[in-house]
Order: structure tokens, then C-alpha cells, then sequence
């Protein structure tokens, strides 16, 4: 079962490391870890409607890693330090959770910029 790459450090297909990162952060056990990482696996594959078969299979490969070490990369070139965060254009930013105003004014801005 492949997991969130939640050490940068962390080679390439190393899933125990990434299991035990967790366990590690949360105080539990690196059983308790892997149940957490089953039940949010779990979860996606229901909520976007994947067959959980599909989901479990890319899960445990390395299908996406290249795609996902890319989307770090953009974010850190980006400044981007935390979720949620929307990205207009490659220009603008909104950060953290925010009122529809904010949205509406960023892309009334990028409008604007682009015309």
C-alpha cells in the first residue's frame, strides 16, 4: 500500500518510512497507522467514485509519483506553504479558506490583466 510522501527525504517507493512518519506523528502504532492509511484510502476511492480496486492499485505503485513530485515542486516555486491554496493564472494566490468576495476579486483581477 502506497502512502502520502509525507517526508521529502523519503526515497522513491519507500512506503514503511512514510507508514512510520505517521505513526510517529500521531502517536500510534505503525499498525494503527496502516488502518488510518486503509480507511482514508477507503473514503477516496467512495467519494470520487474510483472502484476501490483501482484506487488500492494505484495507491501501491508508483503510478503518479513523478506527477505529484512535479505539482511539490510548483508549489514550492510558487511560495505556497500551506492548503487549501488556489493558483490563478500562475499570478495570483488566494490562501487559506476564503470568502467568496475574495474569489470573486482575484478573478475579476486576473480578468482584467489578461485582457
Amino acid at each position: 500500500m502506497a502512502q502520502l510522501q509525507l517526508n521529502p527525504n523519503q526515497p522513491k517507493g519507500s512506503r514503511e518510512l512514510s507508514l512510520q512518519h505517521l505513526a510517529d506523528k500521531y502517536g500510534v502504532t505503525l499498525e494503527q497507522a496502516k488502518a488510518m492509511h486503509q480507511r482514508v484510502a477507503d473514503l477516496a476511492a467512495a467519494e470520487v467514485g474510483v472502484a476501490e480496486e483501482e484506487t488500492r492499485r494505484v495507491l501501491e505503485s508508483d503510478e503518479y509519483v513523478d506527477e505529484v513530485q512535479d505539482d511539490i515542486r510548483t508549489a514550492r516555486e510558487l511560495g505556497i506553504t500551506g492548503v487549501p491554496f488556489f493558483v490563478i493564472d500562475r499570478k495570483y494566490g488566494i490562501s487559506g479558506a476564503q470568502l467568496a468576495e475574495a474569489f470573486l476579486q482575484a478573478l475579476q483581477t486576473a480578468r482584467s490583466s489578461a485582457a
